[in-house]
């Protein structure tokens, strides 16, 4: 498996922000990159969230329901350990603790929002759009087989990404 990481694959994907020239080896690394924020573009999860669930009225890919809107926490800077107000992890740094409120550890309250909709794959869920398409990619359940929904989920991605390159 370690021969199909990121450090052997041809990064041939860019971000698809006009003034980000961050590349990627897979559409769940870029759609990761927006989803974390990190991107010059100013895209995040919320955007990941509320672009699927326009373009995906029949919620073949994302329930509705349960996509949750981030939340802000307050974070107080001077402490020697910074615990997780969500969860029982603690970090050294305030800078630890921010990523992994941002992270998907805690996307969607927990509620996984993404479904794969391949009938071989009982009902996976998942907490992001990048978490589907990683799973989409290691071609593990068959949806990867399903050329209907393939071009289906393509084309909410052209989307997705024509809406950040136009932000």
């Amino acid at each position: 498996m370690h021969h199909l990481s990121h450090r052997h694959q041809y990064r041939s994907i860019t971000c698809p922000a006009r003034e980000c020239r961050a590349t990627f080896t897979s559409e769940s690394g870029v759609v990761a990159h927006l989803e974390s924020g990190c991107c010059s573009s100013g895209a995040d999860q919320a955007i990941v969230d509320k672009s699927m669930v326009i373009r995906d009225p029949k919620q073949i890919f994302v329930r509705e329901a349960r996509v949750c809107l981030p939340t802000k926490h307050e974070v107080p800077s001077g402490k020697r350990i910074n615990p997780c107000p969500l969860c029982p992890k603690q970090f050294r740094f305030r800078a630890g603790l921010l990523q992994h409120l941002g992270s998907s550890k805690h996307t969607n309250n927990g509620r996984n929002p993404y479904k794969c909709p391949a009938s071989t794959c009982d009902n996976a869920t998942f907490p992001s759009l990048s978490s589907l398409l990683f799973h989409k990619e290691r071609g593990d359940c068959g949806l990867d087989k399903d050329t209907v929904k393939i071009a289906l989920l393509d084309r909410y991605l052209y989307d997705l990404f024509d809406r950040i390159r136009n932000m």
